[in-house]
């Protein structure tokens, strides 16, 4: 008996655990992607800092631990729904 893969949003095969709604998981990365996009706003246009440390930091560094925040919530989300 051949087990059922599937793809996420990003195009990584799960091959455990119960699939989710694609809306829900879409819903995941846009609240992370739009978190990021806040942060970066409020790093360069709300603080004092020299502006090197803003744009670094709200440009560069922040939104990719935004996403991988975003997916690691989309994994536990699944693990919770697990079989």
């Amino acid at each position: 008996m051949e087990e059922e893969n599937f793809s996420t949003l990003l195009g990584r095969t799960e091959v455990q655990g119960k699939k989710y709604p694609l809306w829900l998981e879409r819903i995941g990365i846009f609240l992370s992607v739009a978190t990021g996009i806040l942060f970066a706003y409020w790093c360069i246009v709300m603080n004092d800092w020299n502006i090197w440390i803003e744009v670094g930091l709200g440009c560069f560094i922040a939104p990719p631990i935004f996403i991988a925040l975003g997916e690691a919530l989309g994994r536990l989300l699944q693990f919770t729904l697990a079989d």
